[in-house]
């Protein structure tokens, strides 16, 4: 009598295939009982169907466990999330009607949250203030002194990015709100 094989097709939330050797030992120990059960002949199929149901429920939790990280708080002199800050304050800039171009003062609080490939999201609040310096395309803020006395005005800004830590690749502002 020929060996039969038994194919489990596992797939994740986004549909695609997940490879059976990259199963967690709980899901290694279920297809295995799975096959155990086929190989012996039982006359249902109900121990198989649960442990497929069983696979793919821990396969769709192990996904939405990894692509729901919480958000962390992280240092605000973090080299990534200066570098996330001056992204969100130029980017603000650009798009911003202000005659005078705005500039950090202080970033007020910094959440992090790893996101897949690679990338990095950083949710901040931070104090910009009006500069002397006129709001036009490439003003280096580093030069730019803000401005005193009666037209001294500051705001606080909330700013999503999405980086590529410690790179000079695509950074995305995600949220750009100041009141």
């Amino acid at each position: 009598m020929p060996k039969q094989r038994c194919s489990i097709s596992v797939r994740n939330t986004r549909g695609r295939e997940v490879n059976p050797r990259r199963l967690s030992s709980q899901e290694n120990h279920l297809l295995n009982l799975a096959l155990k059960t086929e190989q012996l002949g039982a006359k249902s199929s109900y121990p198989i169907e649960m442990a497929r149901f069983l696979i793919s429920f821990l396969a769709v939790a192990v996904a939405c466990l990894f692509s729901t990280a919480t958000s962390v708080p992280i240092s605000t002199s973090n080299r990534g999330v200066q570098m996330a800050a001056d992204f969100a304050i130029g980017s603000h800039n650009l798009v911003s009607k202000n005659a005078n171009a705005l500039k950090i003062i202080k970033i007020e609080s910094v959440e992090y949250q790893i996101m897949p490939p690679s990338r990095a999201k950083y949710t901040m609040t931070v104090e910009v203030g009006k500069t002397v310096c006129k709001n036009v395309r490439g003003v280096n803020l580093a030069d730019c002194a803000l401005e005193t006395g009666a037209n001294a005005q500051t705001m606080t800004c909330n700013f999503v990015v999405l980086a590529v830590p410690n790179t000079d690749f695509s950074s995305y502002l995600l949220k750009d709100q100041c009141f």
